[in-house]
């Protein structure tokens, strides 16, 4: 997966295809710690492993498992933090992490495969999904034969997905399109990156979860237009608990344009000179 996961590795530790790369200092400590405990598992594991991105919370390795190419994430240990603390805290998410991946899979969501949780090192090694982003994806729409139909059938997978979770009583946590891929081949989406999972039958919960989408296509992908439009109809088809979701949605949305609104009453107000005056006390 030379696109998938190097592009989509922001979405499990931050930052993008571009910034991987090879760190032969670092790789030689990692592989001091984490290959031991791979080869206990698989007999024929390559020891390189290849750092795709850190972020804040997390390293992304690319390596392989039982001669299976796969994907190891890390969560490290917090400097600032008590170190008994920290490593229940560290833990307790990855085995979070674990869960979540492993009920969505369950509740009908394709995500990648988990073949290993190591308690100790606190990693997860999962499947290596060969395929673009969702996000690499409608970036290019309109261009290099990204055309409607491809949009429509994505955004039918994404709301499909989401409905499927959220019925189920799962809120992924962190929906943007970097945290979905296209396997190559049968071109079925795949959710990735359930680090901020947590189950919730809350229509509260669940509506925050698409809003936390609904903003990610705001900002990144306005030109692919409706395509959350095109979701939601999809969501809304899926699911049986739709209605209470989409209501608070729909709340959600209206809050933010009347807070957006009032910002912009003051903002006008306050950039008249007479205002500005008045408000700084000349």
């Amino acid at each position: 997966m030379t696109v998938g996961w190097g592009s989509s590795c922001r979405g499990l530790a931050g930052g993008s295809h571009q910034e991987m790369k090879r760190q032969p200092g670092l790789m030689m400590e990692l592989n001091s710690r984490l290959v031991p405990h791979i080869w206990a598992v698989g007999d024929d594991v390559n020891s390189s492993l290849i750092l795709l991105k850190q972020g804040a919370e997390a390293r992304v390795f690319e390596s392989t498992f039982a001669g299976r190419k796969s994907i190891i994430k890390e969560r490290f240990s917090k400097k600032y933090r008590h170190p008994l603390l920290d490593s229940k805290l560290t833990l307790k998410r990855l085995n979070a992490e674990a869960r979540c991946m492993t009920k969505a899979r369950r509740l009908g969501v394709c995500t990648p495969v988990l073949y290993f949780v190591d308690p100790v090192l606190h990693t997860l090694t999962f499947e290596y999904i060969e395929g673009p982003s969702v996000k690499d994806i409608l970036l290019k729409f309109g261009l290099h034969g990204v055309q409607e139909e491809q949009l429509d059938d994505i955004a039918t997978q994404i709301g499909s997905a989401i409905a499927k979770l959220h019925d189920g009583g799962l809120i992924h946590g962190d929906l943007t399109t970097s945290n979905m891929l296209i396997r190559s081949g049968a071109n079925g989406l795949v959710l990735i990156d359930f680090g901020l999972s947590f189950t919730s039958t809350l229509p509260e919960d669940k509506a925050v979860d698409l809003y936390v989408l609904e903003r990610a296509l705001l900002s990144m992908h306005s030109s692919c237009g409706n395509v959350m439009d095109r979701i939601l109809a999809a969501y809304r088809k899926s699911s049986k608990q739709w209605s209470s979701t989409l209501n608070k949605l729909a709340q959600e949305l209206v809050g933010e344009a009347l807070l957006s609104s009032l910002f912009q009453m003051l903002s006008e107000k306050l950039d008249s000179p007479e205002n500005l005056n008045f408000y700084y006390g000349l």
